[in-house]
């Protein structure tokens, strides 16, 4: 009969290494960040409101407005009749060869502003 039994360093299906100290750091990096991420997500909408924001890291390579890109806002009417805010993003130099890359928000911001999805654009 086959012993079940096991040590600290051989597991039940095989050898079990000492983890590296780097991953030791990380995942106790993570053990945090998952901690934090629980308490932010079990606060009512109006606890999530009040935290600060801090927009994502954007590619070094990405468009800087009024460097590379004229960031717009105007008013368009909608199917029935409301107005509606729309934000157009232009190269410097347009032309009407460039190619039109068109966005939907999925609707209200309960959380955050066309700016903080600017990563997006």
């Amino acid at each position: 009969m086959k012993s079940t039994k096991h040590t600290e360093a051989w597991g039940l299906h095989g050898y079990l290494s000492a983890p590296h100290p780097q991953w030791e750091t990380v995942a106790q990096t993570q053990m945090l960040i998952d901690k934090k991420s629980n308490e932010v997500h079990g606060l009512p909408i109006q606890g999530i409101r009040r935290l600060p924001y801090r927009p994502a890291s954007l590619s070094t390579d990405a468009p800087v407005p009024g460097h590379d890109t004229i960031i717009s806002q105007k008013s368009v009417a909608v199917r029935d009749g409301t107005e509606i805010m729309i934000r157009i993003h232009q190269p410097m130099g347009f032309t009407k060869d460039h190619p039109l890359y068109f966005d939907v928000h999925g609707g209200g911001w309960t959380v955050g502003s066309p700016e903080t999805a600017e990563g997006q654009s």
